[in-house]
């Protein structure tokens, strides 16, 4: 203890009524106010402050570095539990739906199939019902409706026509031709042997104009 007759922290003399005594830390000289008895021993202010300090800093560390250390294994050991979980068959999620699978149009080669099959060609969609009305009582607008149905099948059928059928059915389009008479309806639907029989027909019905 020093000789010291003020007080370093409150800067109050010492006197009968405020003893002066030796800090337990730093061995510095204060007063009774200064450096009371906890425990058995006599701390001084600045000594206590210090000592709470490196309390504060042990319980609460402030390195960032160790922070971002311990969020990243944490990370990594939830990746390693969903991994687990997922090899054992568990699903994630319960709310979690498959995927539905896509829905494709069908294709366009199957209808054309499906038109051929049955022999009946696809309706227009500009050939309405207000046509087909109008051609009834017109008979210029009827005979052009029948032509582009015509046209249709004629379309249709030469997707399939060999070449037998084609020279049968150029023949019989010649031979109308010369006589001036359109081509009857459903004439590229039919098959070989009735184009045959049909081209007969035609021919037959010349050599009776021709001998009248």
């Amino acid at each position: 203890m020093t000789s010291a007759s003020v007080c370093p922290l409150c800067a109050r003399n010492f006197n009968m009524l405020l003893w002066k005594h030796a800090c337990d830390c730093c061995r510095k000289t204060v007063c009774d106010d200064c450096a009371p008895k906890v425990n058995g021993r006599r701390e001084c202010r600045a000594c206590a402050a210090k000592a709470k300090e490196q309390q504060s800093r042990q319980r609460n560390p402030s390195n960032p570095a160790s922070a971002e250390e311990e969020r990243a294994a944490r990370m990594r050991a939830a990746e390693e539990r969903m991994r687990a979980e997922q090899q054992r068959g568990r699903p994630q999620s319960r709310g979690v739906q498959r995927p539905a699978p896509p829905v494709t149009a069908p294709p366009k080669e199957f209808s054309l199939q499906q038109e051929r099959d049955c022999g009946t060609p696809s309706p227009s969609p500009h050939a309405g019902a207000p046509t087909r009305a109008n051609a009834e009582e017109n008979p210029v607008l009827a005979a052009a409706l029948r032509r582009r149905q015509q046209e249709q099948l004629g379309m249709k059928a030469n997707w399939e026509n060999s070449s037998e059928k084609t020279r049968l059915l150029t023949a019989i389009l010649e031979v109308l031709h010369q006589r001036g008479e359109e081509e009857p309806f459903g004439l590229r639907s039919m098959d070989e042997a009735k184009l045959q029989a049909y081209l007969r027909y035609v021919k037959s019905k010349d050599k009776k104009s021709g001998s009248v």
